[in-house]
């Protein structure tokens, strides 16, 4: 933060303040900033969202104060130059240190003005950043929670491709062994179908994710037919009005 003094300055750059604020957040605003673009985020990552806001509030109601203070030694310089004006009557018109604490007083108020429009919209930012990552957090929650009963039935049916596989195995009876090749088979596409349908609600958006979940409540309501859609993995079938038709 810069220090304010009794008297502005009215030659120091109008970024000043933005470079400083800059600096001073520096970490905050460009971890932030970096997890924004990510779609997985942590309870870390809302942590130090908050914090962010935190500090920007913090940065804002110091530069208000800061601003004030420079505005209130203006006004009381400006109070001072006329009280020594009505001292020592200047015959050129109003005199001329009057007029110089008059435009150091209109400087330290656009200054205190933009300073603290700047800040605010520093602020805005950081709290538009914080509800982002907080939808995400909670999105992704609900993503996995939902996940769960799918992979399982994932891990259900692979214990089960592994069952037929020995028992296969076990048969001296090719007509028997076929039989079974043929419902590992069918059961194989089934998997398949699901774990691609999982792997669609993972690869997109977390925010968009229930966009993607009708592609695993059909490959799930498939699991309990005995038929496939004929190309097996076509999730773009999938995903039509069709989805529950048995295809021959």
């Amino acid at each position: 933060m810069f220090h304010s003094t009794k008297k502005s300055n009215p030659s120091k750059p109008m970024n000043y303040f933005k470079l400083k604020t800059l600096s001073f957040a520096f970490a905050g605003t460009v971890a932030v900033a970096s997890l924004i673009g990510c779609e997985e985020v942590t309870e870390k990552d809302l942590a130090d969202a908050r914090e962010n806001v935190a500090t920007e509030r913090q940065e804002t109601a110091e530069v208000r104060a800061e601003g004030q203070e420079d505005v209130v030694a203006a006004e009381q310089r400006l109070e001072e130059a006329r009280h020594e004006a009505l001292r020592v009557p200047y015959e050129g018109g109003k005199d001329d240190n009057v007029l110089e604490k008059e435009q150091e007083l209109n400087e330290a108020k656009q200054n205190l003005n933009n300073k603290v429009e700047n800040e605010n919209q520093e602020t805005i930012e950081a709290e538009k950043q914080a509800e982002e990552v907080e939808a995400k957090l909670a999105a992704t929650k609900d993503r996995d929670a939902y996940l769960v009963t799918p992979k399982s039935k994932l891990e259900e049916i692979d214990r089960k491709l592994e069952m037929l596989s020995d028992e296969k195995d076990g048969l001296d009876e090719e007509l028997a062994q076929q039989k079974i090749q043929t419902e590992i088979e069918l059961l194989e596409v089934k998997r398949d179908a699901l774990s691609e349908a999982i792997s669609e609600v993972e690869g997109i958006g977390v925010l968009l994710w229930q966009t993607k979940k009708p592609l695993v409540e059909s490959a799930l309501k498939n699991l309990d037919s005995n038929n496939v859609p004929s190309d097996g993995l076509d999730l773009e079938d999938l995903e039509s009005d069709e989805l529950g038709t048995d295809n021959e």
